[in-house]
This record gives C-alpha cells, sequence and structure tokens, in this order.
C-alpha cells in the first residue's frame, strides 16, 4: 500500500468515526460567550469569561465555552478601559438550560463606569444539539 492509498483510508476512517460522533443521541451541552449580541444599545459592553465553576475559560474570549446544564457559577469581568486597567470581578449564578447558547454582556452607564451589572443579552438552541428526552 502507497502513502496516498494509506492516507485516503485514514481520512476516510477518521471521517466515519466523526460522523458517528456527530450522530450520538447522548451528545447534550450548553454554551456561554462575553459578546454582544445586540449591537444597538448603548448600554451593553462585551465581558471576558474568566471561570465557569472553577473551570478555566478558552483562552480567546470570542470563543465559545462548552457548559453543562444546570445551575452554574460564571466569573466575569469586563475589558480593560484606558482609565481602569484591571476590571472588577463578578460571580452570577445562571441556570443553564440543555442546548442552549449564551450572549452575556456588562450593563454600565458609560464604557469607563466601574460598576456593572451582567445580563444575558441573549439566548438561543444551539444548532445541531438534541436536548435529552424528559423522563417522569
Amino acid at each position: 500500500m502507497n502513502t496516498a492509498s494509506a492516507l485516503r483510508l485514514l481520512f476516510v476512517a477518521a471521517s466515519a468515526a466523526v460522523a458517528a460522533g456527530c450522530a450520538s443521541t447522548d451528545y447534550h451541552y450548553s454554551r456561554v460567550v462575553g459578546t454582544r449580541y445586540f449591537k444597538a444599545p448603548i448600554d451593553t459592553y462585551p465581558l471576558q469569561i474568566l471561570r465557569v465553576d472553577q473551570e478555566q475559560a478558552p483562552l480567546n474570549p470570542r470563543e465559545w465555552m462548552l457548559i453543562e446544564p444546570g445551575l452554574r457559577t460564571v466569573v466575569v469581568a469586563p475589558y480593560p478601559v484606558p482609565i481602569d486597567r484591571v476590571g472588577v470581578e463578578k460571580s452570577v449564578q445562571l441556570k443553564i438550560e440543555p442546548c442552549t447558547q449564551y450572549h452575556l454582556v456588562a450593563v454600565k452607564a458609560t464604557q469607563l463606569a466601574r460598576e456593572y451589572e451582567v445580563r444575558v443579552d441573549h439566548q438561543e438552541p444551539v444548532p445541531g444539539c438534541k436536548p435529552p428526552a424528559r423522563t417522569g
């Protein structure tokens, strides 16, 4: 078997494994990100997701963080601004639904304000995710 045939066979086997994994019915997850969904409100600002239940967030703040459904503790901080290089961390409790993605934002009076509230800017179903069947 030459190298090209071996690579082709490896590619086909890997594709089949990925397709089988995607077809699984027990893969339920939710995800969270600190970006604005709605751009029009002038009092909302993006957040850095630092941790969810003591699990570190991805290094890229625009990357979705996969989380398990249930009551979760999310630690966030606003992005630094010229007069405040270290933002104030806040811990919020969120009830995460299965197969749902959440956009979290900071609500502040101005961009330079230190005080902020955390709000879910938007939530929607995760594309392709099937929630678990309800029992009972």
